[in-house]
């Protein structure tokens, strides 16, 4: 961690920082846990080894739900031929997803998503994006700023798209608001898989836990799976695998 920092503290000095993800420079970056986590675990080994096997030659569309600078979404775009649909609604995040995502393959949307169509408020923490997430009445000091938002299912068909190959979901707590408002097209198993991370400090953030986001899973059909080192899926999770699970990404495929 020491090197990394002292990297941090070079790029800050002599130009922007900046993290490389398959073979580009992605800039953004305002704190360096930020530069710590995008680079050093975005994605993990096993995810990246995965995805190379799953999205190897494929020509559907993927959505990138909580996008960031377009750290996750850039190497879904490296390995697919199809296009990346990201969603990032902090004002701060979208210009450094518009800057380090141009070429035609990504459809950028500064907008939230959720389970409801119109407005929601939204933590403001410019000095580090990556935390941000829908406010809920939490007794928090939190700055917010109001945020357009809509829905999977409601994007999907005003988009004319009726099948995902694969779909990355890290709103810091929000997830089974995202699952709730994609029930249209997860009912129908038309989401080729699912990487949702699971924090259960974060879904309390929101006012949710691990069971309630296992049951919106459930309800559609889709069931967690863990992935080894080498990207390989791991037998099908239940609620008891994850209790108290502290932070992890999961791949969720139809039962």
């Amino acid at each position: 961690m020491l090197a990394a920092y002292a990297r941090w503290n070079a790029f800050r000095l002599l130009s922007q920082p900046r993290i490389q993800v398959a073979g580009r420079a992605l800039v953004g970056l305002r704190k360096f846990g930020e530069y710590w986590n995008f680079n050093s675990t975005v994605p993990t080994a096993g995810e990246e080894k995965f995805l190379r096997r799953f999205l190897a030659g494929s020509s559907s569309p993927c959505i990138d739900v909580g996008s960031n600078i377009g750290q996750f979404a850039v190497f879904i775009a490296s390995i697919a031929a199809g296009p990346v649909h990201c969603f990032e609604p902090h004002p701060l995040a979208f210009d450094g997803l518009k800057r380090n995502c141009t070429d035609p393959g990504f459809i950028l949307n500064n907008i939230a998503i959720s389970n409801n169509i119109g407005d929601v408020l939204f933590t403001d923490n410019g000095k580090s994006t990556h935390v941000n997430r829908i406010f809920v009445d939490d007794n928090s000091l939190a700055s917010v700023i109001r945020v357009r938002c809509t829905t999977i299912d409601d994007y999907l068909s005003a988009s004319g798209l009726d099948y995902i190959k694969f779909m990355k979901i890290d709103v810091e707590g929000a997830e089974p608001m995202v699952i709730s408002g994609a029930k249209e097209i997860l009912s129908r198993k038309a989401v080729g898989a699912m990487l949702i991370e699971i924090s259960s400090e974060n879904l309390a953030n929101v006012g949710f836990n691990i069971s309630d986001l296992l049951a919106e899973t459930a309800s559609v059909g889709y069931s967690p799976h863990a992935l080894s080192d080498g990207g390989l899926l791991g037998p099908k999770l239940e609620l008891r695998d994850l209790i108290g699970l502290k932070l992890s990404n999961f791949v969720f495929i139809p039962d």
